[in-house]
C-alpha cells in the first residue's frame, strides 16, 4: 500500500502530462507553473523518507503531517481535518441531548411550560403551554429555578420522566409519563425578570435560531408587555452567520448589519429590513470573553446603530469565515474565506468588541442576585443605576 501511494505520487505527472485532465496541476507537474512545481519534490522527499529513514513509516501520517504543515502558514482559524477529526467535528455540531421537549418559566413560584419543541415527546403527549408542574419523579418541584427543572429534564434517550402536571384547559391534577428522546439542543432560553424586563438568552446560533427567539418573543407577549429586553451572549461561541444577521435585524430596522470581505473587491453586505422589527424599546447586551463570532455580528451591529448598550467585558475576537471543503479521502480543510466587518467597517479579529459598560467577569446564574452582570443590565434598564445610559439608547 505504501509503495502504491508513493508510486502514484510520482506518476500522477505524467497522467496528467499525457493529456487525461487540464488542470493547473498538471501543468505544474510539467513544470510550467512555479506554484505547484514544487509538488515534484515533496514526492521525491517522502520517497526517501519511505525508502531510507531508520524506521519504517505509514505514508498517511506523513502526508497528513505536510498538509498541517501547510495549512499552519496561513491563520490561526484555518486547520487540516483528518476523517476522524471530522466526523468529531459533526458530531458536537449537531450537539443532541436527551429530552422531553419541555420550555419551561418561572412565575409567581411555580414551573409553567411556555413552550414545547416541535415533535418532542411533551408536543406529542398533548402537553400545553401553561400547564403547571407540580412535581418530577415524586417530588415537589416549588422553588426550583425553571432552568434548573430543564436540566433535570434531560437525559439518556429512552430513560423515563415521570410528572404531575396541572392542566390549564381541564383545571384537572395529571400524572404524566414520558419517554426521553434525542433532540437538538435548544438555542433559545427567554424570561421575565421583573414586570415589563425580558431576559432573552441566546446560547448558540443554529439553523432554528431566528425562528427560535421570534417564537420566545411571542410566547413573552402572552405574558405581558416587553418594556426592555437584555439580550444575553455571554458564552455564546458562534455558530451560523446567516442567523446571526436574521437576530440583528430583528432589532434594527435600516441600514448595514454586517459586511463580509474576501479576496474579491467588493464585500458582501448584508442590510435590515423595516418588516418585522421589533419595537424600539430600551436595550442591553450582555457579553463575556467567550462570546464569539456570530455573537459578536449580532453585539457588533447593535453597538453601532446605536441600538443597544453593550455590558460586560471585552468579547473574543473571532470576525472571520471559515469553510469546510471535504477532500477525496474523507479528511478536510477548513479554510479562512473572509472577515467580518461591522456596521461602521471595524474588524474585530484578534481585537474583540469593547464593552460601553464594563464589568468584571463574573459567573452567569439563573439567580438574578447571584448574576452581577444581568443584576446590572436589569437595574440599569429600570433606571436604577447610576448614570442609567442603559435606561434609553446609549450615548456614543
Amino acid at each position: 500500500m505504501r509503495r502504491r501511494l508513493i508510486r502514484d505520487l510520482l506518476m500522477i505527472g505524467a497522467a496528467f502530462s499525457g493529456g487525461l485532465v487540464a488542470t493547473p496541476l498538471a501543468f505544474a507537474l510539467r513544470g510550467d507553473d512555479g506554484a505547484y512545481a514544487k509538488l515534484s519534490v515533496f514526492a521525491r522527499a517522502l520517497h526517501y523518507i519511505e525508502a531510507t529513514y531508520v524506521e519504517a513509516r505509514s505514508p498517511e501520517p506523513l502526508i497528513y503531517g505536510a498538509i498541517r504543515g501547510m495549512v499552519s502558514t496561513l491563520d490561526i482559524r484555518s486547520a487540516f481535518l483528518d476523517p476522524t477529526e471530522l466526523a468529531e467535528l459533526r458530531k458536537r455540531a449537531e450537539k443532541r441531548h436527551g429530552g422531553v421537549g419541555l420550555l419551561l418559566s418561572d412565575e409567581g413560584g411555580e414551573v409553567v411550560v411556555v413552550g414545547l419543541q416541535r415533535g418532542s415527546p411533551a408536543k406529542v403527549a398533548g402537553i400545553d403551554p401553561g400547564d403547571r408542574i407540580l412535581e418530577l419523579e415524586g417530588r415537589p418541584v416549588s422553588g426550583i429555578p425553571a432552568e434548573q427543572l430543564e436540566a433535570r429534564l434531560r437525559g439518556a434517550p429512552g430513560t423515563k420522566v415521570y410528572l404531575k402536571l396541572l392542566r390549564h384547559k381541564r383545571a384537572a391534577v395529571e400524572p404524566t409519563v414520558l419517554m426521553r428522546a434525542p433532540l437538538a439542543e435548544p438555542s433559545v432560553s427567554a424570561r421575565f425578570v421583573e414586570k415589563g424586563i425580558a431576559h432573552v438568552r441566546l446560547r448558540q446560533f443554529s439553523e432554528a435560531t431566528s425562528e427560535e427567539l421570534i417564537e420566545a418573543l411571542e410566547r413573552l407577549r402572552a405574558r405581558g408587555s416587553i418594556e426592555r429586553l437584555v439580550l444575553d451572549l455571554r458564552d455564546n461561541s458562534g455558530g451560523l452567520l446567516e442567523q446571526a444577521v436574521r437576530v440583528a435585524d430583528l432589532w434594527i430596522a435600516e441600514g448595514i448589519i454586517v459586511s463580509t470581505v474576501g479576496r474579491e473587491e467588493r464585500p458582501e453586505v448584508e442590510r435590515a429590513h423595516p418588516v418585522g422589527t421589533e419595537p424600539p424599546y430600551p436595550m442591553a447586551v450582555l457579553v463575556n470573553e467567550k462570546t464569539a463570532s456570530a455573537s459578536e455580528v449580532v453585539a457588533g451591529a447593535l453597538q453601532d446603530h446605536a441600538r443597544a448598550t453593550i455590558v460586560g467585558t471585552h468579547t473574543f475576537g473571532k470576525a472571520s469565515v471559515q469553510t469546510i471543503i471535504e477532500l477525496e479521502d474523507g479528511s478536510a480543510l477548513r479554510l479562512t474565506v473572509a472577515r467580518y466587518l461591522t456596521p461602521k467597517g471595524r474588524s474585530l479579529e484578534g481585537k474583540g468588541l469593547g464593552p460601553d459598560v464594563s464589568l468584571a467577569e463574573a459567573p452567569i446564574s439563573t439567580d438574578l442576585g447571584s448574576d452581577p452582570a444581568l443584576t446590572l443590565a436589569v437595574s440599569h434598564l429600570a433606571g436604577r443605576g447610576e448614570g442609567s445610559r442603559v435606561s434609553g439608547l446609549p450615548s456614543r
